[in-house]
């Protein structure tokens, strides 16, 4: 290898691991990713109650559902990110989702966030039959559901939330 090209490397390195060493000795107060965390959480409710179709998400899922194999059909996972997910229908795309799991049964979830508060979109095939999970509590067309870990706790207030943020963004357009 160049040298020049031993000395870039050497760099990145030695910034990335200061990087990583800052961000974990730096005394930074945990209320301010508290914060941050329900900021970005918000704002992914916000894309999905308010700037969202739901009738052509719907659709889209169904769509991805009709693509996998029939019969002995395997879960697909689609992790969406800059560099990956261009093959998925443009409305699961707009939704930005962190990843879209095609299940046996056909049914899609689109996970806006997981680990310690997932939640999402839950969409069933057409003539679906079975449960939506637990979670999935609000309807929000005939077939798509939103989900949140929230409505095991605190279902009057999640919904009380949503209603506010369809409000105040049906007021602001």
């Amino acid at each position: 290898m160049r040298k020049s090209n031993t000395v870039v490397l050497t760099a990145v390195a030695v910034a990335f691991a200061g990087i990583v060493v800052a961000a974990f000795c730096l005394p930074v107060p945990t209320s301010w990713l508290f914060r941050f965390l329900q900021w970005h959480i918000e704002g992914k409710r916000v894309r999905i109650f308010c700037e969202t179709d739901h009738e052509a998400l719907l659709k889209a899922c169904r769509e991805l559902s009709a693509q996998m194999p029939k019969g002995g059909r395997e879960a697909h996972v689609y992790e969406v990110g800059v560099f990956s997910g261009r093959s998925l229908p443009r409305p699961i795309r707009a939704l930005r989702p962190r990843e879209v799991i095609v299940n046996e049964d056909g049914t899609v979830t689109l996970s806006m966030f997981s680990g310690w508060h997932p939640f999402g979109v839950w969409a069933s095939p057409e003539g679906y039959e079975g449960q939506r999970p637990q979670e999935a509590q609000r309807k929000l067309v005939e077939g798509l559901w939103y989900y949140d870990e929230d409505y095991r706790w605190a279902p009057d207030q999640l919904d009380k939330w949503i209603d506010a943020q369809i409000e105040r963004n049906r007021a602001a357009r």
